[in-house]
């Protein structure tokens, strides 16, 4: 019945250990509580406010003349993270003791709760080197992005410049009819659009923000954007002395010319991206 009843109240004593360490760094750390629930109005004084502080707990009263600078400090957060877990420790061991008959414990007992403890160590090493080589892992995944990407960056750059300049040309043109070398060049300003390869697509996914993700789907539309454009059939306007040309009426190129603008807006926030992972690593 022993070996029974023994794994419940350590489950319990763990419990409570962990419920004072929690409360013990909160206190620790500098906290202290708000005033009120909600912020005071304005109206509100000063000598009011403090008159509230003098109602608090001699420790809160404390950590407020101090103006809770010093708990920001990494060394005092260890200090403090230490003596919790010591005293943590120790007040653990002091109910074990008082709790459980270690004493009157038969050698089949004591290997029960050497296995229970070994068991557990076990699951918890094997939980932080898994969750330690996972951070490795991204860290370095992450630096190999930032340095494609900081290779990348002035040809995302030429990229969204050249779009939005094929972007300014159409829309010179909107609601009227475009002539057709106008469309032409703008076929050919898209066909001449630095490539991406899928390998170079693929090194930005560590990036996070979709940012690889968005950049494939920016060539895959502006790859379908030539087709749609080579479909579109060009007339001559018969207009009463005007000058005899070739073209496509508006209604024609919408489609396509909205396909460009919403690839500009995209490539935007893909250079946001990037600009931000190498400015984080300079």
């Amino acid at each position: 019945m022993r070996l029974y009843v023994a794994p419940v109240r350590l489950v319990k004593v763990l419990a409570g250990v962990l419920g004072i360490r929690m409360v013990l760094r909160v206190l620790a750390s500098g906290w202290r509580p708000k005033l009120r629930r909600h912020q005071p109005c304005a109206r509100r004084s000063r000598s009011r406010k403090l008159r509230r502080i003098d109602r608090w707990p001699p420790c809160y009263y404390f950590l407020l003349t101090m103006e809770l600078q010093m708990y920001n400090k990494t060394w005092l957060r260890y200090a403090a993270c230490f003596a919790t877990s010591g005293a943590s420790a120790g007040w653990a061991g002091a109910f074990l003791y008082d709790s459980i008959g270690w004493a009157k414990l038969t050698p089949s007992d004591w290997g029960t709760w050497v296995g229970a403890f070994g068991t557990a160590g076990t699951l918890m090493g094997a939980i932080w080197l898994a969750h330690r080589d996972a951070r490795i892992r991204e860290h370095d995944a992450r630096s190999t992005a930032i340095i494609h990407a900081a290779n990348m960056q002035h040809r995302l750059q030429e990229l969204r410049l050249r779009v939005e300049k094929i972007c300014k040309d159409l829309s010179e043109y909107s609601g009227v009819f475009i002539p057709e070398d106008v469309v032409r060049g703008a076929t050919k300003n898209l066909n001449a659009l630095p490539k991406f390869t899928s390998e170079e697509v693929v090194e930005l996914v560590p990036l996070g923000m979709n940012c690889a993700l968005k950049l494939a789907g920016v060539q895959s539309a502006l790859g379908n954007t030539i087709g749609i454009i080579n479909k579109v059939q060009f007339f001559t306007p018969a207009y009463t002395g005007a000058p005899r040309y070739s073209g496509v009426d508006w209604d024609q190129m919408s489609l396509p010319i909205g396909i460009i603008e919403r690839q500009n807006a995209r490539l935007w926030d893909i250079l946001k991206v990037v600009h931000d992972a190498v400015k984080s690593a300079e």
